[in-house]
């Protein structure tokens, strides 16, 4: 299921991308992969759901004018 929520984890602001349940896997699936359908950088999981997450980077002035 797609989502677009925002979640402050260990200091950084992630974007949940996607949810998927533990019980929709096959049992020793590859993470890499599901990391990499979801375009996501981060798993989480809490009560046996997937939370796909991209860490939002912080912005950085190149130069001011």
């Amino acid at each position: 299921m797609q989502v677009n929520n925002y979640i402050d984890y260990n200091g950084k602001k992630l974007i949940i991308k996607r949810t998927v349940k533990e019980h929709q896997l096959k049992p020793g699936f590859d993470q890499r992969l599901l990391k990499e359908w979801s375009m996501s950088d981060l798993l989480l999981k809490k009560d046996g759901i997937f939370y796909c997450c991209e860490t939002i980077q912080e912005a950085n002035i190149i130069s001011e004018e």
